[in-house]
């Protein structure tokens, strides 16, 4: 058996290490075509979590997605309103959705994403606490808003997934 450069190990224990990571490939694979084959009218969407809750932006909405660096707090700014940041020579204002929402918890940490949200009229940022997935659904599969939820969310929501994600209207 001979010694691997990178591992340090012998041969066949890479033999091991490469059968692994072929079946979580496939694994991987698998999950995506099954998520791939949505027939009917659909949306792709890209998936994060919030606090608890997972939410998710049409696709179509999504500029970017990145790690958030060059935050500048601004006063006088709402309160949902973390601050702005350079991407590049643009600036974004970054939306705190945790508070906009009224959801629990805030700050940050080095994990944190920002999802940059771009239409015809407007472009920002939304902090995320995780990207999660970017996947079709089909659109006549969406419930409506329960009864249940009250207050600014009703008004951006989309609809929810069978799965409990809730869409927000870009």
């Amino acid at each position: 058996m001979k010694d691997n450069i990178i591992t340090g190990k012998k041969e066949q224990g890479n033999n091991k290490m490469i059968t692994i990571l072929k079946n979580r490939a496939a694994e991987i694979a698998r999950s995506v075509k099954e998520k791939e084959e949505v027939q009917g009218e659909s949306l792709m969407i890209v998936t994060f979590r919030l606090a608890d809750e997972v939410y998710a932006f049409e696709l179509k909405y999504v500029s970017e997605v990145f790690r958030i660096s060059n935050l500048t707090i601004v006063p006088g700014t709402p309160e949902f309103v973390i601050g702005i940041m350079n991407v590049r020579g643009k600036i974004f204002s970054l939306i705190d959705m945790k508070k906009f929402f009224d959801l629990p918890g805030s700050g940050f940490n080095d994990q944190d994403k920002a999802i940059i949200l771009r239409d015809n009229s407007m472009e920002f940022a939304v902090h995320t606490d995780e990207i999660i997935d970017i996947y079709a659904v089909r659109i006549d599969s969406l419930e409506q808003v329960p009864h249940t939820f009250t207050g600014i969310r009703t008004e951006y929501i989309k609809g929810i997934t069978s799965s409990a994600v809730i869409i927000l209207d870009g």
